[in-house]
C-alpha cells in the first residue's frame, strides 16, 4: 500500500484565511487526481525526484474527491497529521469529509518547534512510527517539520517575507529566520506555486531545477454554498460600504484605498462610502488615518464574509505584493466589483472585469470608484 502524509497544521488555524483555503484546494487536488499515484509512488525512493502528479489538470468541482480513492482504497492511504496539546476539530472535520485518516501528535507546538530546530524530531519519522512507511509527504505551507527522510511536495503561497521583510513584524521576521526555509525549498521533489509570479520569485531566489517547479490550476472558486448573515458588529446605519482586507498588514497598503475613498466622499458628500476593514487595525502615524473606518473583529465567519462581499459597493485591493489574491475570486463569484493593484501576481491571477490601479496613486483609485459607482450617485 502506498501512503501519503499531509502536514495538516495549516488547516488548524481558523484565521488562516486564503492560506487555509488554498491549502485545502491543493491537498484535495493532488488526491483527487491520484488515480495513478500507487504506481508512481512505488517507483519513488528517498531523496529521488518524484514525478509531477497533476500537471496542468483543471479539477472539476462537481467531481467527488473520492472518485479516485474509492477505486484504489486498498492501494492508497492518506494520513493528515497535526501537532499540539489538542487535536484540531477543523482538521478532523476535513479528514472525515474526505475519508482521510487523522493522526495527532500530542506535543506542544513550541516544544515541537524547538525539537525540530535541533533536529531531534521529524514529522515523517514520528508519523511512520504510528502509521507505517510513508511514500510521499504533502506540505501545504512552510512549517517546522524537522529533517524529512521521504520525498515531499511543497506548496508556496508567496515569498513576500524574503522580498520585503520590513512588511512583517519583528516576531514574524524572527520566525522566518528560525525556519530552515532555504533548505526546505531546495530539498523538494516538487515545488508547487500558486502563480507564475510566485514560481519566478522562487527560481530567482533559490537554486532550483525549473523542471521541479509548477503552477497549480487557478483557484477561481468562491465561498462554500452557505447562507449569508449580516454581521452583528456592523451598525444598522451603514448600508453603503466598501470592503478592504488586511488592515494590520503593511503589504496590503490600506492607506491608498482610504485616501481614494476620502477623495470620493468629498465629491459625493450626500452619499459617502464607509470603509469596512478586515484583518486587524490599520496602523496610522500619530493615530491619524486618511479616513475613519469600521474595523471588523479579528475573525469573520464565512456567512458574515459572504454578506459583506454581496453587499459591498466594491472591494479595494491595493496590495504592494500578492502571490495570488484568492479573496478577489470569492468576491467575483458573488458579483462584487473589484479594483485591484497592478503589483505582484494580481494582473496574472485577478478575475475577469477587475479594474487595475497603481498601488501608490490614490487618484487612479478615485477614478476607478467613479467608473464603478458613477459620478452622479
Amino acid at each position: 500500500m502506498a501512503r501519503i502524509l499531509i502536514d495538516a497544521r495549516a488547516l488548524a488555524d481558523e484565521k488562516s484565511g486564503g492560506v487555509g483555503r488554498a491549502a485545502r484546494y491543493w491537498i484535495t487536488f493532488n488526491i483527487e487526481h491520484s488515480t495513478s499515484l500507487p504506481v508512481i509512488l512505488s517507483e519513488v525512493s528517498p531523496r529521488t525526484e518524484s514525478k509531477d502528479l497533476a500537471r496542468d489538470v483543471k479539477p472539476d468541482p462537481s467531481t467527488s474527491l473520492h472518485s479516485a480513492q474509492d477505486d484504489n482504497s486498498k492501494l492508497l492511504e492518506v494520513v493528515c497529521v497535526t501537532t499540539g496539546l489538542k487535536p484540531s476539530p477543523a482538521v478532523q472535520e476535513f479528514c472525515e469529509a474526505n475519508h482521510f485518516k487523522y493522526l495527532h501528535l500530542r506535543l506542544p507546538n513550541k516544544l515541537w518547534t524547538a525539537l525540530s530546530l535541533l533536529r531531534l524530531i521529524s514529522l515523517s519519522r514520528a508519523a511512520e512510527k504510528r502509521v507505517g512507511k510513508i511514500d510521499l509527504i504533502l506540505l501545504p505551507n512552510l512549517g517546522f517539520v524537522g529533517s524529512l527522510h521521504r520525498p515531499y511536495r511543497l506548496l508556496i503561497h508567496d515569498l513576500s517575507f524574503l522580498i520585503e521583510p520590513h512588511w512583517f513584524t519583528l516576531r514574524r521576521r524572527w520566525w522566518h529566520k528560525l525556519m530552515p526555509i532555504k533548505k526546505l525549498i531546495e530539498g523538494v521533489d516538487k515545488l508547487d506555486c500558486v502563480s507564475e509570479q510566485t514560481r519566478q520569485d522562487a527560481l530567482r531566489i533559490f537554486k532550483l531545477d525549473e523542471n521541479k517547479t509548477s503552477v497549480i490550476p487557478p483557484m477561481d472558486f468562491g465561498l462554500p454554498d452557505i447562507e449569508a448573515v449580516r454581521p452583528s458588529w456592523l451598525p444598522n446605519s451603514i448600508q453603503r460600504f466598501v470592503l478592504l482586507l488586511g488592515g494590520a498588514d503593511p503589504r496590503k497598503n490600506i492607506h491608498t484605498a482610504l485616501r481614494a475613498i476620502a477623495l470620493y466622499n468629498v465629491e459625493h458628500s450626500t452619499s459617502p462610502l464607509v470603509p469596512i476593514v478586515l484583518g486587524g487595525q490599520v496602523k496610522c502615524k500619530r493615530n491619524q488615518c486618511p479616513l475613519s473606518h469600521v474595523r471588523a473583529p479579528n475573525h469573520v465567519s464565512d456567512p458574515e464574509l459572504k454578506y459583506l462581499y454581496q453587499n459591498a459597493a466594491t472591494i479595494l485591493y491595493p496590495s504592494w505584493y500578492e502571490g495570488f489574491g484568492l479573496p478577489l475570486h470569492e468576491a467575483y463569484h458573488l458579483g462584487t466589483p473589484i479594483i485591484a493593484s497592478t503589483a505582484g501576481a494580481l494582473p496574472e491571477t485577478a478575475p475577469p472585469k477587475t479594474i487595475f490601479c497603481h498601488p501608490a496613486k490614490p487618484h487612479e483609485w478615485l477614478m476607478a470608484l467613479e467608473l464603478i459607482l458613477g459620478k452622479s450617485t
